[in-house]
């Protein structure tokens, strides 16, 4: 996860987190999240499901079909006091069978006693996860939200699958020569934010294996 936006309300410090294979993150999103964190030491974004989710047992046949109302498809972006986050975190790294790959995750599996706010979030937040997708996004980002300026700044960084701690638990070993390191991309983060500009798209590739223009070519 990025880190979108770090806001402090009544002397309750929060984090609000957007994923890195998204479209950008509306602003309207994180103002939502932003206002109800005071209230809710977790808040994630969601949509209804309009598909039939099957689940399956080892053999591959049909276990269980959930009812659709119970189901929500998980969006970014995400919102926690900064407290209740890194506590659930230090869980998770003393854990060696956690499998949480995202930080909502971490924070249900580890601390179950602390409720998770779900706010509406936007048919448009569509994940990345197949080459139409970058289509879909570029459309998205033109749209009017995420170009008005006098709301700020924003800006879209596509890093692809980054080798991370979390990454490793979730997948296991994988090749390091497909994956920039997770100090890398956070560098080529750093120097989007600190550059001027807004209503950018910058993918974050490895010049070994990818010789379209990257953030990654002067490492540190």
């Amino acid at each position: 996860m990025t880190p979108a936006h770090d806001t402090a309300r009544d002397g309750a410090v929060a984090v609000i987190l957007a994923g890195g294979v998204g479209t950008p993150v509306g602003l309207a999103a994180i103002d939502d999240e932003d206002a109800t964190v005071p209230f809710h030491d977790a808040v994630d974004t969601a949509i209804a499901s309009a598909d039939t989710i099957t689940g399956v047992n080892g053999e591959n046949c049909i276990s269980a079909v959930p009812r659709r109302g119970s189901l929500r498809c998980g969006q970014t972006p995400q919102a926690f006091r900064r407290g209740t986050l890194s506590r659930a975190c230090a869980a998770a790294a003393e854990d060696p069978a956690s499998e949480a790959t995202d930080d909502r995750s971490v924070v249900l599996n580890y601390l179950p006693e602390v409720p998770s706010m779900v706010l509406d979030g936007s048919d448009a937040n569509i994940k990345i996860t197949q080459p139409v997708g970058i289509q879909q996004r570029d459309d998205v980002r033109a749209a009017p939200e995420h170009a008005r300026a006098e709301s700020g700044r924003a800006i879209c960084i596509d890093p692809i699958r980054t080798a991370t701690p979390m990454r490793t638990v979730a997948f296991g070993a994988e090749d390091a020569a497909t994956q920039p390191r997770g100090d890398h991309v956070a560098y080529g983060c750093a120097q989007v934010l600190a550059s001027p500009g807004s209503g950018h798209t910058f993918d974050i590739r490895l010049p070994e294996t990818d010789h379209a223009p990257t953030l990654l070519g002067a490492r540190p």
